[in-house]
């Protein structure tokens, strides 16, 4: 499934949704137990999507508005180093984004933001990309998709980190990423 219905967006939207489609502020907290490294590596990854060309922003949480979601460290025993929910198919409380250490390092790394940025995707209501990639911005060769920090795979040259590896250190989110958000969230540039 394409989302959209437009042959240059290949994102899928998921149903990790807001009820009404109309919140473009997704507010979050962050545990105490995300080590430094970690948050920085967080916060990259948020500005990345807040600078980004969509309407979506990810804003700490405050008085007036309680988090859609928690940020959490989980310093043992997943297979899964990032993974995230939304119980009842929207984010509010109890949703979370975990991040696991146990692979891939202490989060000072680019995949390490990659990673999150990919999350935060999941956290604004986008599903993997399995498609084959490509470098451009519309749909390729042989209806190969745009490239999308979305995309997964067994491991960063199939996954999070295709795009960055393959189309010349570019780093996410991309123009089908985008798209996928603002499709999620009318109104979007």
């Amino acid at each position: 499934m394409t989302g959209g219905g437009s042959e240059t967006s290949a994102f899928v939207p998921s149903n990790c949704k807001f009820p009404g489609y109309a919140v473009k502020t997704l507010y979050y907290s962050m545990s105490g137990s995300v080590d430094a490294n970690w948050q920085s590596a967080f916060m990259d990854a948020r500005n990345w999507w807040n600078a980004a060309n969509n309407d979506v922003r990810f804003v700490p949480f405050g008085p007036n508005n309680p988090p859609n979601f928690s940020v959490q460290q989980q310093i043992a025993g997943s297979t899964n180093w990032n993974n995230d929910t939304c119980p009842g198919g929207a984010p509010g409380p109890g949703s979370f984004m975990m991040i696991s250490t146990d692979a891939n390092g202490n989060g000072t790394t680019t995949q390490a933001r990659a990673t999150i940025v990919h999350e935060l995707g999941h956290a604004g209501g986008l599903n993997h990309v399995t498609q084959p990639m490509y470098c451009g911005d519309t749909v390729g060769p042989g209806f190969q998709q745009p490239k999308a920090v979305m995309k997964t795979g067994a491991n960063a040259s199939e996954g999070q980190m295709w795009a960055f590896i393959n189309c010349g250190g570019v780093l996410p989110p991309y123009v089908d990423d985008n798209n996928g958000i603002n499709y999620v969230f009318p109104g979007g540039k």
